[in-house]
């Protein structure tokens, strides 16, 4: 009897110690953000919630084949809706595709407002310059052809790039677009984590100031490997109300 009592406090006190405690409070003027490919389930993004994470940036696209929208983002979408998180989804395109840059915005487009989800922004994945075309001049025209794909639709652009990447690929090109989502990660898991602020950004590309950083990269949050992120907390405004049946992307920041 006595080692069955036993074996169940044992069990018990296992059990906390699985839950995860929340994060350190982010510098001031900063909130945390996690930024997913793999599927998340409501409890996921709930603990990511508790845990003080704010805003999930989903990708909604990936460069699979000739480019195709991610069968994960509407489920990501609406479990990270479920529990309460900001919203933002970025398109990782495949510039080597017959399709143009529109028509893969244009896919990403349609398959939110099938599942009845509105998006206000788009971010543009402009990263792996070997996977990009040999001329900047023909990676600079792709995203042109995002871009204005997107303008057509009403939806603010945004980049997630850097300031090497961003050289490769456009040759340093002025962007369309001026909201930035940038990189700077040593390595995988805790040890590779540059600082959780933008103290380390220098501008470039007509980028003057961003508006989040990936820090972490493939790091295990509750339980589901996640890249970490910080953004600007300033203009983000915890909603308190009551919800509506349409999922909004892309004002979380």
């Amino acid at each position: 009897m006595n080692s069955l009592v036993i074996f169940f406090l044992l069990a018990v006190s296992f059990t906390k110690a699985a839950i995860p405690k929340p994060v350190v409070n982010a510098n001031f003027g900063y909130g945390y953000a996690v930024d997913v490919e793999k599927p998340i389930t409501a409890d996921g993004f709930a603990c990511m919630k508790e845990s003080g994470y704010d805003v999930a940036f989903i990708r909604a696209y990936n460069a699979s084949f000739y480019g195709t929208f991610d069968k994960n983002a509407i489920s990501n979408l609406r479990n990270a809706d479920s529990a309460g998180l900001g919203a933002e989804v970025f398109m990782t395109p495949q510039p080597n595709s017959h399709k143009s840059g529109g028509t893969q915005l244009l896919e990403v487009y349609n398959g939110l407002k099938y599942a009845g989800i509105a998006a206000n922004r788009i971010w543009v994945q402009v990263t792996s310059p070997d996977k990009w075309r040999k001329y900047y001049q023909t990676n600079v025209a792709f995203l042109t052809e995002i871009a204005r794909a997107a303008l057509v639709k009403g939806i603010t652009i945004g980049y997630y790039t850097n300031k090497s990447d961003w050289a490769r690929i456009t040759n340093s090109a002025s962007a369309q677009a001026k909201f930035l989502w940038y990189w700077n990660v040593n390595g995988t898991g805790p040890s590779g984590e540059s600082p959780a602020d933008f103290s380390d950004f220098l501008p470039f590309g007509g980028f003057a100031m961003p508006l989040a950083k990936q820090f972490g990269k493939a790091e295990s949050v509750c339980g589901f490997t996640v890249n970490r992120d910080v953004y600007l907390a300033n203009n983000f405004v915890k909603f308190t109300g009551k919800k509506s049946d349409e999922i909004v992307v892309g004002n979380a920041l």
